[in-house]
């Protein structure tokens, strides 16, 4: 895997985390506040039916899952087109 794409993965991981607590941070303390973890759920989109089906906590796959499924996105991209790439030059 080359250094480039490890790099997207952590830094979008961080981001994905940090926006996490920001959005934590800035939290109003109001029967509603699930609603503000909609935008996470709405980046999160393929891995975020899983918080439903499996009703998840709120906070855990946020703060958790979500960072770990942008961690993975760049490297699942990239190995879709290596493969793909590769298989045109043979």
């Amino acid at each position: 895997m080359p250094r480039k794409i490890l790099i997207w993965s952590v830094g979008l991981a961080l981001a994905r985390w940090f926006a996490y607590y920001f959005i934590r941070a800035n939290l109003p303390h109001d029967a509603q506040w699930q609603l503000n973890y909609i935008p996470l759920w709405i980046a999160d989109l393929p891995i975020s039916v899983v918080y439903f089906i499996f009703r998840l906590p709120i906070p855990l796959p946020e703060a958790v899952i979500g960072p770990i499924w942008w961690f993975f996105v760049p490297i699942i991209v990239w190995r879709l087109f290596a493969h793909r790439k590769s298989d045109d030059n043979n």
